[in-house]
Order: structure tokens, then sequence, then C-alpha cells
């Protein structure tokens, strides 16, 4: 069946999102339209605010609405530490654990095809490494030759 142009946006706009398929896409346009238009007014009031403030710290490249994020403007977090993760749902799981009181540098993606670089944390306490399923603590990193996030991961490190 072909939907009218604006479902049909709708729909696709919809499947850009991470495991949404064309089937789910379909039934989440039917209810925001059919039953949710107040929930797809906040959706859309949501997103809209979000993409017009949330920029990225300038530290860590955690989502911030601020020059820096929470955890790199607080004073009391372990400079000496420090997380690397690939994404801001990891930040949020680590914080989540409550474990964990040092910096963090995000990705923002995974890094493929690893290789024997390695880069000695300056201050000497090692590094925590987010290695997949495990969060580690090492005194390397091991990354692969994205230069922009290995060039920022060292800016980062002399500060």
């Amino acid at each position: 069946m072909k939907h009218s142009p604006a479902v049909a946006r709708l729909i696709d706009a919809l499947r850009t999102l991470p495991g949404v398929g064309p089937k789910t896409a379909q039934r989440m346009a039917f209810h925001l339209l059919q039953d949710g238009r107040e929930g797809a007014r906040r959706l859309a009031e949501g997103l809209e605010n979000a993409l017009a403030n949330v920029t990225r710290c300038r530290q860590c490249r955690m989502f911030t609405e601020s020059e820096l994020c929470a955890i790199c403007a607080a004073p009391q977090r372990d400079a000496s530490l420090l997380c690397v993760v690939e994404s801001p749902a990891d930040v949020v799981a680590v914080e989540q654990s409550g474990g964990y009181r040092g910096r963090y540098f995000v990705l923002m993606g995974h890094l493929h095809k690893p290789v024997e670089k390695r880069f000695e944390h300056e201050k000497g306490s090692g590094l925590y490494i987010n290695t997949g399923d495990w969060l580690s603590h090492r005194t390397y990193a091991e990354f692969d030759g994205t230069t922009l996030s290995l060039r920022r991961l060292d800016d980062f490190l002399q500060r």
C-alpha cells in the first residue's frame, strides 16, 4: 500500500532510529497519528530543542548544553583517571555503576582493526578503557589509526 507523502516521510524518518525497520516505523507512525498526537508533539518539541541546544563537551565530547559537561566541570572528579568509551550511552552506564570517579573521553563511535599503538598515561596511574564487554584498568590503551580521535585523546591527556 502506498502511504500519503506526509506519512511516508514520517515512516522514513522513524526508520533512521537504530533497530527500527519498516514495519516498526509504520506501527510507530500510525500510533503517533492515531492515538499519540500529544506525545508526537512533545517528541517533536523535545527533538527540536535538543537539536538547537545540545552540543559536545569541548573536553570529553559528551552531550551537553554548556561548553563543558557536568562531569568535566566537576572539580571533585579524579583527573588522573580516564575512561575511553564509544558513546555517551557508555558514560551513562559507567556513571550508573557509581564506582568510577574519573574523567571520560567519548569516541563517538568504535575504532576498527586495533593495532599495537600504545599511549602511556602521562600521570602514570593508568587508563580505564572500554574493551567491549569489560571495563578494564591498564597502563596503556590500544587504538587503531583514527587520527582525529587519537589527536583529541592526546590533547585531553595533556591538560
